[in-house]
């Protein structure tokens, strides 16, 4: 049973000349087209999505009017509930902290923020097609929450998450999981991360510091940082992968080698930003705040090709995440914007 979430709007803002829908189908038009922007007005703490059967997995924040401290399975498509699924939050925890999607759409990792003195948070596995829990948790200790967690190229069960020590405030380090065992092996990359394409390297940066580290991911683990340079130029905020090159989301291009700057993208400018992670190219996408707007953006001739105005969208900027060609969604922790039909080209 579907249920229709309530206020939701929809509005379009001018474009370029080619669209493109959640499928991935494109055509070009003769004059300019405006993309489509759906806002749901849910209160999300990360987002992942299912591109091939166009379902978004939202975790909920633990001050959301509905669906509070769970996670709900929204239909691209429709903009409407399938289902909710309830994770057991550890004794004195009040919220859930990250969620990261099974390459094969199979399997929900959801991790729960830790509870107050000595209650450790965990990640519970869900499975999508019922919305029932694995039973499979993988621990955490304490004081460690999860900062951000996504999946591994070439990999279908594995994911990989950032801890952050709640008492200190520093980096506990990048792990890889698979279902309930976590490798042993991580290491400190920073807050954000991203791999390379053949899931073989992956790469850290942390915005304080304007530091990148690289590290090598075998059945081990993730090993100690190959190298960690600084680019002073480099703000972030944070790392993705996009058309097979690694970059910063404010446009610097590293080697994906030496780690150093190879090249800065002309984006425009703004107060804030946020790129989609694992776009294929050539397009990439990012979200700015102040203006507030996504934008398409092709590497391959250092370009914008188009954009979208999110008017309706308020809260900062917390995830913009890649669903097809031209489509792609938008987070601020106070509601979601799902976009599609920016240009190809």
């Amino acid at each position: 049973m579907k249920l229709k979430l309530p206020a939701v709007s929809v509005y379009v803002a001018a474009c370029f000349v080619a669209i493109s829908g959640c499928g991935g189908n494109s055509h070009t038009a003769s004059s300019p087209v405006a993309p489509l922007t759906q806002t749901l007005d849910l209160m999300a703490v990360d987002i992942a999505c299912d591109s091939v059967h166009e379902l978004l997995y939202a975790a909920m924040s633990s001050t959301s009017p509905i669906y509070a401290n769970q996670v709900v399975q929204i239909d691209l498509k429709t903009g409407s509930v399938v289902k909710a699924m309830t994770p057991t939050l550890p004794a004195n925890a009040s919220s859930l902290s990250a969620v990261a999607l099974s390459k094969d759409g199979v399997v929900l990792f959801v991790a729960t923020a830790p509870g107050t003195g000595a209650v450790a948070g965990n990640i519970q596995l869900f499975t999508t097609s019922s919305g029932n829990s694995t039973g499979l948790t993988i621990p955490l200790g304490t004081g460690q929450e999860v900062v951000s967690m996504s999946t591994i190229p070439n990999s279908t069960k594995s994911i990989a998450f950032n801890l952050l020590n709640t008492s200190s405030g520093l980096d506990g380090g990048t792990f890889i999981a698979d279902l309930n065992l976590v490798r042993a092996n991580g290491a400190p990359l920073g807050p954000s991360f991203t791999f390379s394409p053949d899931g073989t390297k992956v790469f850290g940066f942390t915005p304080a510091t304007h530091s990148l580290a690289i590290a090598a991911v075998s059945t081990a683990g993730i090993s100690t940082p190959i190298l960690s340079t600084q680019a002073s130029t480099v703000t972030g905020p944070g790392i993705h992968t996009a058309g097979g090159l690694i970059l910063s989301d404010d446009g610097a291009v590293f080697n994906p080698t030496t780690g150093s700057v190879t090249a800065t993208l002309a984006y425009p400018s703004s107060t804030w930003k946020v790129a989609a992670d694992n776009a294929p190219g050539p397009e990439e996408y990012i979200a700015t705040q102040n203006p507030s707007q996504v934008l398409s953006y092709n590497l391959s001739t250092n370009v914008l090709t188009g954009q979208a105005t999110l008017q309706s969208l308020s809260g900062a900027l917390t995830k913009c995440l890649y669903v097809a060609p031209g489509s792609v969604v938008v987070t601020t922790g106070q509601g979601i914007a799902v976009v599609s039909g920016l240009p190809l080209h």
